[in-house]
This record gives structure tokens, sequence and C-alpha cells, in this order.
């Protein structure tokens, strides 16, 4: 079978329509301020312990600051390349999962050797509908 020119135009941009759905990484929106391992409250009771933030390329947490090399979305997760500087002074380099969850809120999250998993809850207030748009 010969596609003639109109529905070759046709069929290309379809393939590129279907390529231009793919979703990209301001889709799955990580800024925000999260409790780990509770939900949060939002009203300065949370424990500083317990509080991280994360935005644009740097993730703050009670163990260190990090830097976020890389990011690669697919589906419900995101893969990040980070770099922290442990409290400690200890400088890591490595993989973190994030899989987002149905409430769009909710983050699970586990590093690349699954040695260290916790969830992450958005605090209300500025930044509090993952996903949405």
């Amino acid at each position: 079978m010969r596609l003639r020119p109109a529905a070759m135009i046709a069929l290309s941009a379809a393939l590129a329509a279907g390529f231009a759905c793919v979703a990209t990484a301001d889709d799955f929106p990580l800024d925000g301020t999260y409790t780990q391992g509770k939900p949060c409250k939002g009203d300065g009771t949370d424990p500083k312990s317990a509080m991280v933030t994360i935005a644009g390329d740097k993730i703050d947490s009670p163990t260190g600051k990090c830097t976020i090399n890389e990011r690669d979305l697919k589906g419900k997760e995101m893969f990040l390349t980070t770099t922290c500087t442990m409290r400690s002074g200890k400088v890591l380099t490595g993989k973190v999962k994030f899989t987002l969850r149905d409430d769009k809120s909710t983050f699970d999250m586990v590093d690349q050797d699954g040695t260290y998993k916790t969830v992450l809850n958005r605090c209300p207030g500025k930044g509090t509908t993952a996903g949405t748009k």
C-alpha cells in the first residue's frame, strides 16, 4: 500500500501530536513544603525535624541540602539525580524516586537502593495543587 502525500502528512501530524502529549516535569510539580511521614498542619506547629522544602532545583531537609541535577518523568513517577551535602559535611550523589499518589498532594519517596523510604505530605498554602493546573 502506498500512502499519498496528504495521507503521509496526516499520519505524521497524528504521530507528532501523540508524542507531544507526553507529560513533562511541569505536569508533575514537586515545588512546595512537606512533612515527612505525617500530615502537615501548616500552622507553624509542625516539627522542624520533619520539614522538607523543594524549590526549583533545591531540596532542603533535616538531613541536608540537595541540588537536583536531572529530572526524568514517567507517568506518576519522577526520578531525580541529586547531589546532597549532609549536615555532617559528607557529599552524596544518587537517585531518588517520587511517586505521586492519587490525592495529588502526597508523594512516596525512595532512594535508588531502597534503603530509605518516606512519605512526603504537602503542607497547605501556596503550591498545594500538585499535579493540577
